[in-house]
């Protein structure tokens, strides 16, 4: 029973044991597992930055033969192999370029530092693999010690396949480098170099390249062998092989360059301390430059060529230039001619110095033409004489030697570029506004420009190889385009107006011009004629004619016309000894109706005028607007005599002025029209046409001055009355001057005598003529325009007197008469406060007497200076009041003090009851718009008592006192007061 228990807890124990021993090797073998995956990791990170890499990486084993190569190494040797074998090439520049033997060694040698590192680097981590790898293999071996019974078993199976497994993968590696070296040797075939190593001896270990075919040794046959026998011809060689044995630093020890076979190769050693037993390894790269010294040599005769070229080349400017800063480098005979420096002086210049160009365009187009951009270039180059000179310069790159240069040459095209200006202006020049042709000796037409074609219709195509005459309109005889060539022949030129027919069959004026063109032996080769269409001149000009002559307005012949026609009728009448007639018609009132309704309304009425003129008058007279308002009728013939003519010219005046006095519809109402006509007749005597209208002007103006709406025949008595009226307004001219103007003064009462005011009066004491009355003087002053020095004069005079009353006490009221002339002056109410200013009066005493037609003319301009003047305190009068012709609304927007009666309405209206019905109106009206009222010229008591019993108390006339002269007026003043 204690034996059975026994043997179970044996059982149990080895049980136990087993257990323990199972799960040490489970957790032995879960280590080992980890760390081969770790390692399996590292070779596959190693694996994947060996495949990716942008550098070389090369896989050589112990004794440096090379395994594997990654993909950008097998990149760099096709690019090599492409870059050397490129034989083909017949651009020996390009070739030496590409296969730049410097590019090469660079290439080496950085290949031979790669090398270096990557097989010290591959070799150990290939190294570390194994150890542990075996380290891992003998662990387990060991761990299958502490096994027992079958955990035993299954870990030595665990450790069998294990170490078979690691065994099948390093097959696996050891082909995948095999294939890897195959593939490397393969490609190293296809490139001009050949490849060995050498061992401390001297003997090859490896060799391999495309070369070793070419110069008739196998690869096979070199490894064993010793360089220094084999190469005993060359003791250089063998003296730089044992020197690059003894260098310690992986450096590219020596290159030597030997010919073997015809080929030139260039022999490049590095030492290597890696061998398995730590000798020295000597690796080197032979590279065939045979085709490089070909190129070079081939190189070198074109410079040598280029050299004697530019050198040797005087027709055209060249320079070689450092494309890097401009500067000239070179310059070969012709450029030393045609640019005036010597060499030496040429040589101390930069480009900037010759040529018309910025710093930074200079480095753009040296960009330009290095990269093969740009080929030529026009600049502004300047002389050593200082003179400009346009130069087209062709450049491109030029190597010497290891240096990019820039070769330029240049050719001098300032003339060449003129006469292309020249041509350019000379076609633009033909292709002007005018029409031009040219032919050929024979007058076949060669060319035309587009003007032509715009003026006839032809296109170039239809007239080229033609004669001009299919322009010809047929208007011409045959005798024009005789003198037409003859002219031609013998001058060179013709010039002249001329008719021609368009394609579409329209006949039109032109103004033409056509030279002949004569060659060196003076024979005429071409003919050149340039037109230009007269059709819109010839309107035009008809158009200026008719605005020359006729009035725009009306459509009747103007001043200018009508005195040509009179002066043809005064020549007429002298020859034909007939008598002719000139009326001159105006237009009453018209100036107000141009005030009151707008000048537009009185174009309206004179266009009217004009059109029943021509309505009326015969195919013989003429009707012109003279200007203005007042037309002329000029009748050529109107009798043999003086007396017949005078009848006619009444008739004929009469039936003018019936036709025209009457009503016209201008805009929404008629207007009643009423004129003044004078007429005079003319003859063969000394007259001249001035005199004529002169005539007829002063009987059309007494028919103003009778009243108007009246015909009055011209007398020799108005001619002396006009010149009477002329020589009154030159003395008035020095009236001020010789101090022959006075005022007067007549005094203003009420009804019962006592002062209230006076009214100044202007007088006119001719030293010759005696005293001239003021209706005479007036007027004239009025139309000359004297009336404003006058009236100033007046006033000044009328204030002072003012001023002289008020400081003796007298409260009264001067009356100054204004003038429309005066009032309207830009500068009145200024030269009225002026006088104020001047004399010191109070302007509440002083007033201003206008007329009616002051208030009309001008209105808003009116009101403004009354109102001005208003404010200061002076005083406004209508003088004559209800004489005018206009409304009486006006009354109320004017500042207004005082309305005066008329004299004439004062005279009549105890007599006619239209002047007593007037009277009464205008004080009622008075009355209210609370002015006060004053009649004037009163002269009898019963006149007095008849206005005081309508409510006028103010009175001015003969009856109260005469106008005074200064002293009578103070004496006057005096007893009244």
């Amino acid at each position: 029973m204690r034996r059975k228990w026994w043997e179970n807890r044996r059982l149990f124990l080895l049980f136990l044991l087993i257990m323990l021993v199972g799960m040490f090797t489970i957790f032995i073998n879960e280590v080992t597992q980890n760390q081969h995956l770790q390692q399996m990791s590292e070779f596959q990170l190693y694996t994947s930055q060996y495949e990716n890499a942008q550098s070389i990486e090369l896989n050589l084993d112990n004794i440096l033969v090379l395994r594997r190569v990654n993909p950008f190494a097998h990149q760099v040797q096709i690019k090599l192999a492409n870059l050397i074998a490129n034989e083909e090439s017949s651009d020996l520049t390009a070739l030496a370029q590409q296969a730049n033997i410097d590019v090469v060694r660079q290439e080496w040698k950085k290949a031979i530092d790669e090398i270096v590192h990557y097989k010290s680097l591959v070799h150990n981590r290939i190294g570390q693999a194994m150890d542990t790898m075996m380290r891992d293999i003998r662990f387990e071996k060991a761990t299958t010690i502490y096994s027992l019974g079958f955990d035993i078993v299954l870990t030595m199976l665990l450790v069998f396949f294990m170490i078979k497994e690691e065994r099948g993968q390093l097959k696996q590696t050891r082909r995948a480098l095999s294939q890897s070296e195959s593939r490397l040797s393969a490609a190293m075939m296809n490139l001009p170099v050949i490849l060995f190593a050498l061992d401390a001896s001297g003997t090859f270990i490896t060799a391999m390249g495309k070369r070793l075919k070419d110069i008739e040794i196998q690869a096979e046959s070199l490894i064993g062998e010793n360089i220094y026998e084999m190469y005993t011809d060359y003791p250089e060689i063998i003296a730089h092989i044992r020197l690059a044995m003894q260098v310690t630093t992986n450096e590219v020890a020596f290159t030597d360059q030997i010919t073997f076979n015809s080929r030139i190769f260039e022999i490049s050693y590095v030492a290597l301390d890696e061998d398995e037993h730590h000798h020295k390894i000597l690796t080197g790269i032979a590279l065939d430059i045979t085709e490089h010294k070909a190129v070079e040599a081939a190189l070198q005769q074109s410079e040598e060529h280029f050299r004697m070229l530019f050198e040797m080349n005087r027709t055209a400017p060249a320079f070689l230039v450092d494309p890097k800063d401009g500067k000239l480098l070179n310059v070969n005979e012709a450029a030393i001619e045609h640019y005036g420096w010597n060499r030496e002086e040429f040589l101390g210049k930069n480009v900037l110095d010759i040529s018309q160009i910025s710093r930074e365009e200079l480095h753009t187009n040296m960009l330009e033409f290095m990269n093969g951009d740009k080929e030529r270039s026009i600049y502004e180059h300047r002389l050593a004489s200082g003179e400009k000179r346009l130069m087209e310069v062709y450049s491109a790159p030029f190597y010497d030697g290891n240096r990019q240069l820039l070769y330029s040459v240049v050719h001098d095209v300032t003339a060449r570029k003129r006469m292309e200006e020249t041509l350019r202006l000379a076609d633009v020049a033909f292709e002007t506004a005018d029409a031009m042709t040219i032919t050929d000796e024979d007058g076949i037409i060669l060319r035309v420009n587009q003007s032509f074609t715009k003026v006839t219709g032809y296109e170039q195509h239809e007239v080229v190889g033609k004669n001009p005459r299919i322009l010809q309109s047929g208007l011409h005889d045959k005798l024009f385009y005789e003198h037409f060539w003859e002219s031609l022949k013998n001058q060179g030129t013709w010039e002249g107006e001329i008719w021609n027919k368009r394609k579409n069959g329209e006949i039109y004026p032109e103004w033409i011009t056509i030279r002949a063109v004569k060659d060196e032996t003076n024979l005429i080769v071409n003919y050149i004629a340039t037109f230009f269409d007269l059709t819109e001149k010839k309107v035009l000009e008809a158009n200026i004619e008719r605005l020359s002559h006729y009035d725009p307005l009306t459509g009747l012949a103007n001043r200018r016309l009508i005195m040509e026609q009179l002066k043809l009728s005064m020549e007429n009448a002298r020859l034909r000894q007939n008598i002719g007639g000139l009326i001159l018609i105006d237009l009453d009132r018209f100036k107000y109706l141009n005030d009151a309704r707008g000048h537009e309304m009185g174009d309206v009425l004179l266009s009217l005028v004009a059109q029943k003129l021509e309505g009326i008058l015969s195919a013989d007279a003429v009707a012109s607007r003279f200007g203005g308002d007042e037309f002329v009728i000029l009748m050529s013939d109107l009798a043999n005599e003086k007396e017949t003519a005078w009848s006619m010219l009444q008739y004929a005046t009469n039936d003018i002025f019936q036709a025209l006095v009457g009503n016209y519809p201008i805009g929404d109402s008629m207007y009643a029209l009423t004129v003044s006509i004078g007429a005079t007749i003319f003859s063969n005597n000394n007259q001249t046409y001035e005199d004529i209208v002169k005539e007829a002007d002063m009987a059309m103006h007494v028919a103003k001055d009778r009243g108007r709406n009246m015909i009055v025949l011209f007398e020799e008595e108005m001619m002396t009355a006009t010149e009477n009226r002329f020589s009154l307004e030159e003395d008035l001219y020095y009236a001020l001057d010789r101090n022959e103007l006075e005022l007067v003064y007549q005094p203003q009462t009420d009804h019962d005598g006592n002062l209230r005011g006076v009214e100044a009066l202007l007088r006119w004491h001719h030293q010759k003529r005696g005293l001239i009355s003021p209706e005479r003087f007036i007027p004239i002053a009025e139309e000359s325009g004297l009336i404003v020095p006058i009236g100033e004069w007046v006033l000044k005079q009328s204030c002072l007197l003012l001023r002289q009353l008020i400081e003796s006490g007298q409260q009264v009221f001067v009356s100054v008469n204004v003038s429309p002339r005066q009032f309207h002056e830009a500068n009145f109410v200024e030269m009225v406060m002026g006088i104020i200013a001047e004399t010191g009066v109070d302007p509440h005493y002083l007033t201003i007497e206008v007329t009616e037609g002051v208030l009309i003319d001008y209105a808003e301009n009116t009101i403004a200076k009354m109102q001005r003047l208003s404010q200061l305190g002076v005083h406004f009068s209508i003088d004559d009041f209800g004489t005018g012709y206009s409304s009486l609304a006006y009354l109320k927007n004017l500042p207004l003090n005082e309305l005066k009666i008329d004299r004439s309405f004062v005279v009549d209206m105890m007599t006619i009851p239209s002047s007593e019905m007037i009277v009464e109106t205008i004080i009622a009206m008075a009355s209210h718009l609370g002015l006060s009222v004053i009649a004037e010229g009163v002269e009898s008591a019963d006149q007095v008592r008849f206005l005081v019993e309508r409510g006028c108390n103010n009175f001015q006339g003969y009856y109260f006192s005469p106008p005074l002269p200064y002293e009578k007026f103070t004496a006057f003043v005096a007893e009244a007061h």
